[in-house]
Parts: C-alpha cells; sequence; structure tokens
C-alpha cells in the first residue's frame, strides 16, 4: 500500500462521511473519494451513499454513465463495487498487488483481499474513472 493512503487504515466509519475532519470519518464512497483526490485520479461525483440510494439502482446506473470504464479485471487503483442481497451497495479501492481492497464499513477501514468468500460472492465489477 502506498504511504500517501496507509493513514486511511482504521479511520472510523461514519454514515454520508466524506470529510475526515469535518465528518469525523468516511463511509465506502467517502473513502473512494479520499484515494482518489490524494492519488490525482479525479474528483468524483458527490454519490451519497446512504442507505435509501444503497437499496436502489441509482448508484450501479451512476457507474454505467460515460466517465466510468468497466474492467475485466482488477487493475491498481480501480473502484471495486460489491452487491449485497438486500440490494445494499459498496464500493472500495483495489490495491496495487490486485489482491487486497480498501474499504471503510463499520466499524473502520480496513484492507480485506478480493477472494474472500463475501467479496468474491457480491463483487459486481470493476470500474476506472475518465477524468
Amino acid at each position: 500500500m502506498t504511504v500517501i493512503l496507509s493513514d486511511l487504515i482504521g479511520v472510523k466509519y461514519v454514515d454520508n462521511g466524506r470529510d475526515i475532519a469535518k465528518d469525523g470519518g468516511l463511509d465506502c464512497w467517502g473513502l473512494v473519494r479520499v484515494v482518489y483526490h490524494r492519488l490525482d485520479l479525479g474528483e468524483l461525483p458527490m454519490f451519497l451513499i446512504s442507505e435509501n440510494e444503497l437499496r436502489r439502482d441509482a448508484f450501479v446506473e451512476n457507474m454505467s454513465s460515460e466517465r466510468w470504464k468497466r474492467l475485466d479485471k482488477p487493475r491498481s487503483f480501480c473502484v471495486a463495487v460489491f452487491a449485497f442481497k438486500d440490494r445494499r451497495w459498496h464500493a472500495g479501492v483495489v490495491m496495487p498487488d490486485r489482491l487486497h481492497f480498501m474499504h471503510c464499513r463499520r466499524p473502520a477501514a480496513s484492507l480485506d483481499r478480493l477472494d474472500h468468500a463475501l467479496w468474491s460472492a457480491s463483487c459486481k465489477g470493476y470500474y476506472r474513472y475518465e477524468k
């Protein structure tokens, strides 16, 4: 993991968190936005990944826009998108080893393996944002 991102591990999960200092933590999309900003990969849309939006298909519809390119396999710093049976969506950023991804869910931001049963079963795709 790059040093510029290491301080994000352990950041507290906060629903709708977009700014660590202001909100006291991040949610999954807030973490993705912070990573993209720090790595100068683009200013990502300000999805409100709330319970209501996560249960709708709005998140996936936005990921299908012309600004997002769907990838055939994980690539460094692409966005991994997950969907669960209760129609909640989740997102994280694939690390350079392409085996791990950084994400934020209760209780805090962490690194997990993409091939873990929970994540591999719920993965809906990998996306690169086109600036």
